[in-house]
């Protein structure tokens, strides 16, 4: 998957797993980043054509850059 990601143009960063809001834990989920939402989505409908997925894209924010933005 990481290589496959990378000719996409974004980057695969990890795969980490995370509790949702009903304590339900999902597994394999990738974390990629890229240069804007488009080449996201991009890599998103490609990887969705090989068989079925479950996404959520959010956007991450560094937490200087997010303390900052309230000055």
């Amino acid at each position: 998957m990481r290589e496959y990601v990378d000719t996409l143009g974004a980057i695969y960063l990890e795969r980490a797993r995370y509790l949702l809001n009903t304590d339900e834990l999902l597994e394999k989920c990738s974390i990629v980043e890229a240069d804007d939402e488009t080449t996201v989505a991009k890599a998103v409908v490609e990887i969705a054509s090989r068989g079925s997925i479950k996404t959520a894209t959010y956007k991450a924010i560094p937490i200087d850059e997010f303390i900052e933005s309230f000055k």
